[in-house]
């Protein structure tokens, strides 16, 4: 039994080797084939390009302008340090358990399938099915409040662009969201590789904004 394993693993292999293109490395393939799958959709993102994928998802410059009166008005500064640090050390945590969940188990599926393989056998269907929906409701809602927080934004820029002469309401508010909306999922059907270079060049942006800013207020 475990030469035929054997065997099937190197020929999984085989075909991962075939499909990978020129210059990506086969250890994802490696692992998927001794997990009994085969690799189907191209690896397009480099190193780079994905930690500028997790740096520009952050959102440090929404993120930040939009939440920052929150901690100013329950903490202050002091909270404001503290409320960042403290968390970060329980996040980061989390950040390492799901790179060894991801690197063990390299498949697209992703959250639905790691519930599934952890969970007793009895609930991983379930596990697997509250996690899926779960993890697509999230997506959902975090796309529709990052593009009405930007919607806001526009709004209040021209309110304060023309010196409150023009205040526009929740109708027009509404239609900048929609327009967000549309327009990022024309960009999310690019190609991968599009989506890649655009990652690269949002991480950089989202790098150098703050830097640029604090230097602005700096002097």
């Amino acid at each position: 039994m475990e030469k035929k394993q054997d065997v099937y693993v190197q020929s999984k292999l085989a075909s991962a080797d075939e499909a990978l293109p020129a210059g990506i490395s086969g250890a994802d393939d490696v692992r998927l084939a001794e997990l009994g799958y085969k690799a189907e959709f191209r690896r397009e993102f480099s190193l780079l390009e994905t930690v500028a994928f997790a740096f520009s998802i952050m959102a440090v410059i929404g993120g930040v302008s939009s939440t920052l009166s929150f901690p100013l008005i329950s903490g202050g500064h002091v909270g404001m340090v503290f409320g960042w640090g403290i968390p970060c050390l329980f996040i980061m945590c989390i950040a390492a358990s799901m790179a060894e969940l991801a690197s063990s188990m390299p498949t697209s599926a992703g959250l639905y399938y790691f519930s599934a393989k952890l969970a007793p056998q009895k609930y991983s269907a379930l596990a697997s099915w509250i996690t899926g929906w779960a993890n697509v409701t999230g997506q959902v809602t975090l796309v529709c409040s990052i593009d009405y927080t930007v919607a806001q934004m526009i709004t209040t820029a021209v309110a304060v662009g023309t010196d409150g002469s023009v205040k526009l309401g929740s109708g027009p508010t509404y239609g900048i969201l929609i327009a967000l909306l549309l327009a990022h999922a024309i960009i999310c059907s690019a190609a991968t590789k599009i989506l890649a270079r655009l990652n690269l060049f949002y991480g950089l942006v989202t790098g150098k904004l703050p830097i640029f800013s604090f230097r602005v207020m700096h002097y």
